[in-house]
């Protein structure tokens, strides 16, 4: 497994468009886990 300080100094190698690529990508599998754990919530009231 790879560590946290692996990738960050991964990413540190990484051309910038590369890095906001990245980025993107991560923000948007955030807000999916943001929006799984919404559901999941929503689930669990009912």
């Amino acid at each position: 497994m790879t560590t946290r300080l692996e990738v960050e100094s991964a990413i540190k190698q990484l051309p910038e468009g590369e890095v906001r690529n990245l980025a993107k990508w991560l923000q948007e599998f955030l807000d999916e886990m943001w929006d799984r754990q919404i559901e999941a919530d929503l689930a669990s009231e009912n």
